[in-house]
């Protein structure tokens, strides 16, 4: 966003407070609307919590990255730090768009042009047939773009570091996942894998790809994770887990990461949205061997995101992928503008009410909001869910087993958990409420993530945008001058044409 439109928001930063304010005590009126006096009541009870449920849910999403994890008393020097010149360096690489160091010294930089080895499927890995049996029972016929360009690099008898940027649902799961399989020796009882990863249920969810795909070997995988029950030594070889709760592991003598030949940690943009967690990342990082791979993985990428990865990763081979192709391919996005706070749920009956739609996602940004929506989508015979910071681990867990079975079919989730969710039967999302930071600025990174949960592994999705106000079509103007992206503004009677784009993905 230019420094311009940065001022613009600043500016006007009290106005859209005062605005939302008066927005919120609107909600008042959504009892009006239902046909249960005691709907009509809690409606109003939270209209009058809106604003406090807002800020319980930023202090829920910094609980789930601080205050549950065990965080180092000091911050410890990164080991073989780059020098200043050596940090310039691989940034001016970044921003060319060219690989990182490469060769016997890692000192030469091939450029994007050079194509570095690349694969077009599985078998010319030379994987044992038990690997190559489990990524054929997860129906992988063929390597993805990411797969192709990482994979060589995972495999490497070089060991190279690597950082790369991937969007989710492009494969990078599986390429890591791989890798971690692969370079377990099975005789020995001890982690030699680790996977970092900033939420719970993404570290749930990167466990259950390794089962699935290492089925067929004899390795042990464990998550530790918040809540998790662990008393004893791990054994595990591949170990999956949040920062805070392996740090504490490892800080009481239940984890050792002496035998560790790779770490990856992924979602690092996320990481870095909280110093704490970024911080442990970098402790964790340092307690492993000198020789270790290490692997990172970021759906977007700033200079403070880069930076932050070239202190966790030494010397690395660099992937980017160019701004204009930051979104996933085949996700088509749309705007409608309502008018009106409340014209945003008539919108909703409207979508719902045309679209054929197999599973979805709706985000807003908090909790009253969310339920609200629920109320009113179950009252027109929807089968929805809830997904918010404010429920134990165990709901959350049913929350979005019922959701990938197919239990629900519409998920209605707060901003806090917009990573981690993946399910390739999702065909729409709908921004209810924009995504912006905790100053009111646009979220870029935030947007990315959401309409990414539709588009997986190269199927087409629908992203639908709910404006209802001057700050919300600034907001949306903002996030498509930054992406460079298409965003086609429609209204309520062109909905069927959305409806056939949804056929023809």
């Amino acid at each position: 966003m230019s420094d311009r439109n940065q001022q613009g928001y600043r500016g006007n930063y009290a106005k859209y407070l005062e605005e939302d304010q008066q927005q919120g005590q609107q909600a008042q009126h959504y009892n009006q609307q239902d046909q249960q006096g005691q709907q009509g009541q809690n409606y109003r009870q939270q209209g009058q919590q809106a604003q406090n449920y807002y800020q319980q849910e930023q202090q829920g999403q910094q609980q789930e990255g601080t205050q549950e994890y065990y965080v180092p008393a000091e911050r410890p020097p990164p080991k073989n730090r780059l020098s200043p010149e050596e940090m310039e360096q691989h940034t001016q690489q970044f921003k060319t768009a060219m690989h990182g160091v490469w060769g016997e010294d890692r000192a030469s930089a091939p450029k994007e042009s050079e194509n570095l080895y690349a694969i077009k499927s599985f078998e010319e890995l030379n994987l044992s047939p038990e690997l190559l049996k489990g990524i054929y029972a997860m129906k992988y016929e063929k390597t993805s773009k990411i797969q192709e360009k990482t994979l060589p690099l995972i495999f490497s008898p070089k060991k190279p570091n690597l950082i790369a940027q991937s969007q989710s649902g492009t494969g990078k799961t599986a390429a890591f996942v791989l890798g971690m399989l692969n370079c377990v020796d099975k005789t020995l009882n001890k982690p030699q894998a680790l996977c970092i990863t900033p939420t719970r249920e993404l570290s749930i969810q990167i466990i259950n790809t390794v089962v699935q795909m290492g089925q067929f070997t004899e390795c042990f995988s464990e998550a530790l994770v918040r809540d998790s029950p662990i008393a004893d030594e791990v054994t595990a070889q591949i170990i999956v887990g949040t920062p805070g709760t392996v740090a504490k592991m490892h800080s009481r003598g239940l984890l050792d990461l002496s035998m560790l030949k790779m770490f990856v940690l992924d979602e690092a943009d996320i990481m870095l949205v909280n110093e704490g967690m970024g911080d442990i990342a970098i402790h964790i990082k340092n307690l492993c061997p000198e020789n270790i791979q290490s692997l990172l993985f970021s759906a977007t990428f700033t200079e403070e995101i880069f930076e932050f990865a070239k202190t966790v990763v030494e010397n690395p081979v660099i992937l980017p992928i160019p701004p204009e192709s930051l979104m996933i391919e085949g996700i088509k996005q749309f705007s409608v503008d309502t008018q009106t706070y409340d014209g945003r749920f008539e919108m909703l009956s409207s979508i719902y009410g045309i679209l054929t739609v197999g599973q979805s996602i709706i985000f807003t940004r908090t909790r009253a909001t969310a339920d609200a929506i629920q109320d009113r989508m179950t009252a027109d015979g929807h089968m929805t869910t809830v997904l918010h910071g404010g429920m134990t681990p165990e709901e959350r867990d049913l929350t979005i087993e019922n959701f990938r079975n197919g239990v629900s079919k519409v998920l209605i989730a707060t901003n806090v958990l917009a990573r981690g969710l993946d399910v390739m039967q999702v065909s729409l999302v709908i921004n209810f409420d924009l995504p912006t930071t905790v100053e009111g600025y646009p979220d870029i990174e935030a947007y990315v993530h959401r309409i990414g949960r539709t588009g997986r592994f190269g199927r087409g999705g629908i992203a639908i945008n709910l404006l209802y106000s001057r700050r919300t079509r600034e907001t949306l103007e903002a996030i498509k001058d930054s992406l460079g992206c298409v965003i086609v503004s429609v209204t309520a009677e062109d909905l069927e044409e959305i409806e056939a784009s949804l056929h023809e993905n």
